[in-house]
């Protein structure tokens, strides 16, 4: 169809301005000072769903690129990355970052908080934790007891009743806060991930849109931060991919290439009998004791998510014009199956 064409024209022009980011920071001995806070921007129009579609063929040309594309695997080590390397495809994002970008294979942190939301705090400010001031996961408040760093109590979660989230506990501007400033607050910055913390800090201040994976719901979703309400393209998005379509098997393809990448048999040792999923392929996660909260950690989720971040990109009308967009997109499930 046409409008299948239109897609395809504009996720193509996002496939090549994307950039690939691999989680690590290169860390200096000491550390920059925090960048300000960006000052108040008029906000930019958000234009009709199809809007983007029928101007994309029509925008005016520019020089720099028209959507940067921001990808993190949460606890993605090299370590890792270079054990599975050879077993990449040379077509897909990872192998063609690294091939034709620069791939720095180790890194050195100057902070002891490695997880996900001092990271990805860090990546996108530039900042360690003593200066972002997300130092962990949570935070204990005397007065509100222990809650997630982003649940600043003000900002409630669409589908989820007593939760909340906003970037409030972030201390300074990241670079999407500098992006919206400079560009008078018309570019536009969104960040998709399987986690709040990791969209929320992703995005920063300024951010027109989060979104992340809730498994109390199920689905995606966003706060009041960001909206009024959810929004109605990701409310259709939603009842056209239900949650309850991904609970599916996970198996094994070829057997032997499995026991080349990991030098074991499939039932390893160190290897823990999550959610009642057993060691061994396949692991179904229909039988699984709370197949939502083991959602995340089975690669169909991760392949939604890529697919909702394109869409987002469209609906916001990213890379239709000379301004440059930054689209944040947060891979969880190497994190939850890490765990």
């Amino acid at each position: 169809s046409a409008r299948g064409d239109d897609t395809r024209s504009l996720r193509t022009r996002l496939r090549r301005v994307a950039l690939v980011a691999a989680v690590g920071l290169t860390a200096c001995a000491t550390p920059p000072p925090p960048p300000a806070l960006p000052a108040p921007a008029p906000a930019r129009p958000r234009p009709v769903p199809v809007a983007p579609l029928r101007q994309a063929a029509d925008a005016p040309a520019t020089s720099g690129p028209r959507v940067v594309v921001a990808v993190v695997f949460d606890q993605l080590g090299s370590w890792s990355l270079d054990s599975f390397r050879d077993h990449l495809s040379p077509d897909g994002a990872i192998a063609r970052g690294m091939r034709d970008g620069v791939y720095v294979e180790r890194v050195a942190y100057t902070f002891a908080s490695t997880n996900t939301a001092p990271g990805h705090a860090a990546i996108f400010t530039g900042t360690p934790p003593s200066v972002s001031g997300v130092v962990g996961n949570s935070v204990v408040d005397p007065v509100r007891g222990k809650r997630a760093f982003v649940n600043d109590g003000e900002h409630a979660v669409f589908g989820h009743p007593g939760d909340f989230a906003g970037p409030a506990s972030l201390r300074v501007g990241t670079v999407g806060d500098a992006l919206v400033a400079a560009t008078g607050g018309k570019a536009r910055v969104a960040a998709i991930s399987g986690k709040d913390r990791a969209a929320v800090l992703s995005g920063g201040h300024k951010a027109e849109l989060a979104i992340w994976y809730d498994k109390s719901i199920p689905g995606f979703t966003t706060s009041t931060y960001y909206a009024k309400a959810v929004p109605a393209w990701l409310r259709r998005y939603r009842e056209e991919h239900p949650m309850q379509a991904l609970l599916t098997p996970w198996t094994v393809s070829d057997p032997q290439v499995l026991a080349q990448a990991t030098g074991q048999p499939d039932d390893g040792p160190g290897e823990g009998a999550h959610f009642a999923l057993g060691t061994t392929f396949p692991h179904d996660l229909a039988k699984a004791d709370n197949p939502y909260a083991a959602l995340p950690l089975f690669p169909q989720l991760s392949e939604q998510l890529v697919d909702l971040a394109g869409h987002t990109a469209m609906q916001l009308g990213m890379g239709v014009d000379g301004i440059p967009d930054l689209l944040i997109v947060s891979i969880s499930g190497t994190d939850y199956s890490g765990h």
